[in-house]
């Protein structure tokens, strides 16, 4: 587009677990209105949503936990609540527990999907949940194990922390003297802190997930409570998680769990919003993947199962890209063979963003295969679960596994049509494309904020990019110092073949709508003119006026919008229509008031109802005052010509 009003001129001239939340949320005990301590605690709720108001999706600090174990069983149909405690069971524990060993686990209620979501045959029969970050009481560990028991036994798989492991123990003991079979195993995979950090020990991270998936595949098989607990507890030994984070999570009613400074991330951190072990600046996904394989230190050669967590408030694409650097340092750096993968939401600290990653070794001293229960502990791993378990059965590829693309029709142009000494007017073409892609690149971070304000925020980027991409193709087509072409090269003599050029380079280099759009407009451009191999000298104006017109009339068919719904075509069609009209015979008075127009026509985009693009997705009072960038960006370019040649 850029380039035919050029053309048009050239005739007339010749793109911590927190404290407080147990005083915030409701214990496990019955409720009484005439409870002179409950209707403290009911006051000091909301004094605490005066102080937080919701800025979650729940309904009151209070109900949370027992609403989302609703929730958890109206939406799995294999699981079951206990009437009115908070301990989700398997359905069909009755005739289960009668011929299996029972596997409990549970916690502090903020870490969803666990310890509910790993209920369900192939792993845990029963999960028992706290208040949020706070331990489940004993005498309700105690009811779920009563309920559950059966002739096999129960095994308690408790996270390393003081208050899980009291509560748990002291409900052991409990059952035991009532003449139930229990064995508890503790599982510490944290390896963020020394003994000389802490004497509580490491914690209990993400890595528990893979004690519940392999402690329950065997208990499927009706194995006997010491080889389940064996197995539990060397699966638990060999297993190491390191956390890091970028933002504090928020319990439901309270503010941030803690401060982190701007461009800080926090490494080495438990699940209940507690900071970690050190803070350092914030650094890229590849430097903080080698930062924490450094911490987690596995052993060169050998192989291992890999589990990457999502944290709770990490996006998906930032996971992937995650995953990635994972997996190539540890095949590079580190000989190390992922044999199994497993990434998803785990085991969350509710919406912090960050990701922890655990490592279970597979291999013993000898790097044989780790046999557990008599089979290799990839079996056990691949076994079918009703749990969630967002893991493959096979390993990972070290690479990207990737296929050739389909053949490409070239639309460079070829020797025997091009002029190797290039006319005035195609380096007068030139010209004016380099100060259009300029101007662009100029307007990057005022066209972001612009689109920020009414979009999804990559226009400025999106333009940079393209107008970046061509500048580098006219930089490849023309020798600085003899101004003579190189091949591969732009048709600069050669209109049609120019717009194909320019088409192609935007598709590949300009994101988002606008280089969608663009690209269809040169390709539509490129018709209006009578060959492929065209001279430039042979188009007249009327014919940069044709293709104008073609281009913008291509962009408002395809995308749908026209005069006044808030897009680039509110400076595009007028001015088209105008250029048109005067069948392209512009002068120096007609460019300046074409300049003018471009700019007012913008301008008026900041009070119309966005009926097209992503801005009407936003209510018009927040997007009132904020001119469309689209619109911007084309009065911009469409200036830059006009001034290059008049």
């Amino acid at each position: 587009m850029l380039f035919l009003l050029t053309g048009m001129a050239l005739r007339i001239v010749e793109g911590v677990r927190s404290l407080t939340t147990s005083n915030l949320l409701h214990k496990d005990t019955q409720r009484s209105d005439d409870n002179p301590q409950q209707q403290k605690q009911h006051q000091q709720h909301q004094q605490t949503l005066a102080t937080h108001p919701l800025s979650q999706l729940i309904n009151h600090p209070d109900n949370v936990v027992d609403e989302a174990l609703d929730g958890v069983v109206m939406s799995v149909p294999h699981l079951t609540r206990v009437k009115g405690k908070r301990i989700i069971v398997r359905s069909d524990i009755s005739e289960y527990k009668q011929d299996h060993v029972v596997l409990i686990s549970g916690g502090g209620s903020g870490h969803e999907p666990a310890h509910t979501g790993y209920v369900g045959a192939g792993m845990l029969s029963a999960a028992v949940a706290g208040s949020v970050f706070a331990s489940p009481s004993p005498s309700l560990v105690l009811e779920a194990i009563e309920l559950c028991a059966g002739p096999l036994g129960v095994l308690l798989i408790v996270k390393n922390y003081t208050g899980d492991r009291l509560s748990f123990g002291l409900a052991a003991e409990r059952a035991k003297a009532k003449g139930i079979r229990v064995t508890m195993v503790v599982v510490a995979d944290d390896c963020a802190l020394s003994d000389e950090d802490t004497k509580a020990g490491a914690r209990g991270l993400a890595g528990t997930v893979f004690v519940h998936k392999i402690a329950g595949a065997i208990a499927e098989t009706g194995a006997s409570l010491d080889t389940v607990a064996q197995a539990a507890s060397m699966i638990s030994k060999r297993t190491q998680t390191v956390g890091v984070a970028f933002s504090p999570c928020q319990v439901p009613g309270c503010g941030p769990s803690f401060t982190l400074p701007p461009n800080t991330m926090e490494i080495g951190l438990g699940i209940h919003g507690e900071s970690g072990a050190e803070s350092q600046s914030l650094a890229t996904s590849s430097q903080t993947a080698k930062k924490m394989l450094q911490k987690l230190q596995p052993i060169p050669c050998s192989q291992m199962a890999l589990m990457i967590n999502n944290l709770g408030g990490t996006s998906n694409l930032e996971l992937l890209v995650f995953v990635r650097d994972v997996l190539r340092q540890l095949t590079s750096s580190f000989q190390i063979e992922v044999t199994r993968l497993c990434v998803g939401t785990m085991m969350t600290s509710i919406s912090m963003a960050g990701v922890s990653l655990s490592l279970l070794r597979l291999t013993d001293e000898n790097q044989s295969l780790l046999q557990v229960a008599q089979q290799d502990v990839c079996q056990w791993l691949d076994a079918p679960t009703d749990g969630y378990w967002p893991a493959y059965t096979s390993p990972p590829t070290p690479t990207p596994t990737l296929m050739s693309p389909a053949p490409v029709i070239s639309t460079d142009a070829k020797p025997e049509t091009m002029n190797f000494k290039f006319s005035a007017q195609a380096q007068l073409i030139a010209a004016a494309i380099s100060a259009c892609c300029r101007v662009l690149q100029s307007m990057k971070q005022t066209l972001t904020e612009l689109d920020m304000a009414c979009g999804d925020g990559d226009c400025g980027v999106s333009m940079s990019n393209g107008a970046a991409a061509i500048l580098a193709a006219l930089d490849s087509t023309i020798d600085p110092t003899t101004e003579q072409p190189n091949l591969p090269c732009l048709a600069l003599d050669h209109p049609a073949e120019l717009s194909l050029q320019m088409a192609s380079i935007i598709e590949h280099n300009m994101g988002g709508t606008s280089g969608v759009l663009y690209s269809i407009f040169f390709s539509a451009a490129s018709t209006a003119f009578p060959e492929l191999n065209t001279d430039i000298k042979d188009v007249t104006c009327e014919m940069w006026a044709k293709a104008l017109d073609a281009g913008v009339q291509a962009i408002q068919y395809y995308g749908g919008a026209t005069l006044g719904s808030r897009t680039m075509l509110d400076v595009l069609l007028p001015i088209s229509t105008q250029i048109l009209r005067i069948k392209g015979q512009l002068t120096n008075d007609t460019a300046r008031r074409l300049i003018l127009e471009a700019n007012e026509l913008a301008d008026q985009t900041k009070i119309m109802q966005a009926t097209h693009g992503r801005s009407s997705y936003i209510q018009h009072s927040q997007i009132v005052g904020h001119a469309d960038p689209g619109a911007v960006a084309a009065a911009a370019w469409i200036g830059a010509v006009l001034n290059t040649m008049y």
